[in-house]
């Protein structure tokens, strides 16, 4: 009996091979998907275009505007607001965004943008900026200031991606919670520059007995990087709660001692998305002494 299946197993290694599943054929290449160094998907997972969120906080007359980047288009975008996810093909050459007064005629380009930087599977926040009336080399001059969208898992916590978008702003700015006497405490940003952004986490952990309470409501304020003075304008509204947010100076009416922007807030959700239904603009207000 032995001896039959000796041949038996004999005969199947013969004809299919007798191969161990722990040690590898050289014959059979490797399907596993090997990890990519330019952070995209595995070897073998099907790439996806990325998918830009345009901001417009581009300063003069354009109310609204049209976009064109490549095939696509986006329409009617108001200036404070933010357009739906807009899937960008790459390609093999430089990517333009090309911008127009809203309805304005396919050859009235007013601005043409290059849009750098952006890697496949990923989401970002373009944010058109700057005088659309000032020259090419002004330090003002209408550009684009990219953001990747990482949502983060955080526990009392806030984490904000500030960005200094509006020209008649101070060059530099300090963002911060308003304390007493227009002191701004804690800081969330100092010397921030026009058309840079900074990371800032804020503390939504519970408060202790000994420390003071925590307002309820988001209460910041904004002041010139180059003065020691108080801050002139004030933003309030409901109060960040745990997630990811980007927080946009852009341009504004107001005017409280050179010192002009709103503040556009964007909540990030976990699909590294922007829900436009979460946009909200918060208006500057003067600081009270």
């Amino acid at each position: 009996m032995i001896g039959k299946i000796t041949c038996l197993v004999a005969v199947m290694c013969a004809l299919w091979g007798c191969n161990s599943s722990s040690t590898p054929n050289d014959d059979v290449p490797d399907a596993r998907p090997r990890p990519r160094p330019d952070g995209g998907p595995p070897d073998g997972d099907v790439s996806k275009a990325p998918s830009v969120f345009f901001l417009h906080a581009l300063s003069g007359e354009f109310n609204e505007v049209d976009l064109t980047v490549g095939d696509q288009t986006v329409d009617d975008l108001a200036f404070g607001t933010v357009s739906d996810a807009t899937e960008v093909a790459l390609g093999e050459g430089n990517v333009t965004v090309e911008v127009r007064e809203a309805d304005a005629d396919a050859s009235d380009v007013a601005l043409e943008l290059a849009l750098e930087g952006l890697t496949e599977n990923k989401s970002y926040l373009a944010a058109i900026f700057g005088d659309e009336d000032a020259d090419d080399d002004a330090a003002t001059a209408p550009r684009l200031l990219l953001v990747e969208l990482e949502s983060s898992a955080v526990v009392d916590k806030s984490e904000v991606q500030l960005m200094h978008l509006s020209p008649d702003a101070p060059a530099t700015v300090d963002v911060g919670e308003l304390g007493e006497a227009g002191a701004l405490d804690p800081e969330y940003a100092t010397d921030l520059a026009y058309g840079e952004s900074a990371s800032a986490s804020i503390d939504n952990s519970p408060v202790q007995n000994d420390d003071p309470p925590r307002a309820d409501d988001l209460n910041w304020g904004l002041r010139d990087g180059d003065s020691d003075d108080a801050p002139t304008a004030r933003f309030e509204g409901d109060r960040l709660r745990d997630g990811t947010f980007i927080a946009a100076l852009i341009d504004s009416e107001e005017t409280f001692d050179g010192d002009k922007a709103d503040i556009v807030i964007l909540s990030v959700n976990a699909d590294n998305e922007i829900d436009s239904e979460s946009v909200r603009l918060e208006k500057a207000l003067p600081v009270v002494p």
